[in-house]
């Protein structure tokens, strides 16, 4: 799903990431890479991290995705967490160390935005005015997703 082209770079990336939220139009039109929200890369150890690799990720989203500016996770789902997104003119990285309801938190601050602008970096600081929260060690309430399946 992330493979592209650079051709002014002269560069070919080919890969994909392990899990991909798309919005429910783009899986509903068979083109879930069109509406690319978060792409998730799992490590077993917080040692495994690569930044470049996340990095890569996160602009092959942006290319197929521009108007929903992806945000890129490389997380263990326990207490590490390296969230990246694309701002004006740079790469914005947060790393949430031993702090996974602060994680979710921004992850869930960011699909409440239906379009993100270039200057989102202000959605990790939402928590502090009372925006969305996670209790450690327990659920988010979240509304129920469409499930779909394109052909094989």
């Amino acid at each position: 799903m992330l493979d592209c082209d650079l051709p002014m770079a002269g560069i070919k990336l080919r890969g994909s990431c392990d899990i991909a939220l798309c919005t429910s139009a783009a899986v509903m039109g068979n083109m879930p890479e069109k509406g690319l929200r978060i792409v998730v890369e799992l490590k077993k150890d917080e040692v495994n991290f690569n930044p470049y690799q996340l990095a890569v990720e996160l602009l092959v989203a942006n290319q197929r995705s521009p108007f929903l500016k992806p945000i890129g996770v490389m997380t263990d789902l326990m207490d590490a967490w390296l969230l990246m997104w694309a701002a004006e003119d740079s790469i914005m990285v947060y790393y949430c160390r031993g702090r996974r309801a602060e994680a979710i938190g921004i992850l869930r601050a960011f699909l409440e935005q239906e379009l993100l602008m270039p200057d989102s970096g202000s959605i990790m600081h939402q928590q502090d005015k009372g925006g969305p929260e996670a209790e450690v060690g327990g659920l988010l309430k979240r509304r129920r997703l469409r499930l779909a399946s394109g052909a094989r």
